[in-house]
């Protein structure tokens, strides 16, 4: 008797909890161009010959967001995974146009986002506490080995807007303007001196200090009981 009360108990209230539960994924851009990497990169292309196709300026990062979202009143919760990347490339080419070597630039944002968000209607503003990192690597010409120039975990938060549209009672489709603000600074120079190590030199030396503050937007789909 006993193990069927606790069955009952369970379906009446653990069930409805479990139709505020959404399973949130999607596409995250990131507009990403900073001026102090980029200028780390326009350096070290002065280095590159005819033979070879220069590293392009970084201009965004593009990659998926998932995670849970517990609705209840007019707030969520959301308990998210982020991360947005891209990779820059110089490669080299014979006369048969056969590639001979390479050196790339990988640059990845990453983060661990817990979020409080007030809704109404299909209108809601939220903000995050959260993990956040760049994580910079480079591979040197003939050589295999990725090179860290930047890691780590930092606290940083993000400010939405999130305009989202039932698509049934299962799913939505939720559109979030961002802008992600790191609480503190990074130090670039590792990356400076990796790209560009006849011009930064000096450890010592300022303007390697950087607060990343960048915007983007994202497209989730919203799987379950829809508000």
């Amino acid at each position: 008797m006993l193990k069927i009360l606790i069955v009952v108990a369970f379906c009446v209230f653990v069930q409805p909890l479990q139709a505020q539960f959404n399973f949130i994924a999607g596409y995250r851009y990131m507009y990403y161009s900073p001026a102090s990497v980029n200028g780390y990169l326009d350096i070290h292309n002065l280095d590159v010959d005819e033979t070879q196709t220069p590293f392009r300026r970084l201009s965004a990062l593009h990659g998926f967001g998932t995670g849970v979202r517990y609705s209840f009143d007019h707030l969520r919760i959301e308990l998210m995974y982020a991360l947005s990347f891209d990779t820059r490339r110089v490669r080299a080419r014979n006369s048969n146009n056969d590639l001979i070597s390479q050196e790339s630039f990988y640059t990845a944002n990453q983060a661990i986002q817990l979020g409080l968000e007030t809704y109404a209607g299909g209108i809601g503003i939220g903000s995050t506490v959260e993990l956040a990192g760049f994580n910079m690597r480079y591979t040197a010409k003939g050589s295999a080995r990725q090179e860290a120039t930047m890691s780590g975990w930092h606290p940083a938060s993000t400010f939405y807007l999130n305009l989202e549209v039932k698509s049934g009672e299962m799913l939505s489709v939720s559109l979030r303007p961002f802008v992600q603000v790191f609480w503190s600074e990074l130090n670039l120079y590792t990356t400076a001196n990796t790209l560009a190590p006849a011009v930064h030199n000096n450890p010592q030396a300022a303007g390697y200090a950087w607060r990343p503050i960048t915007p983007g937007i994202t497209l989730y789909l919203c799987n379950g009981r829809q508000n």
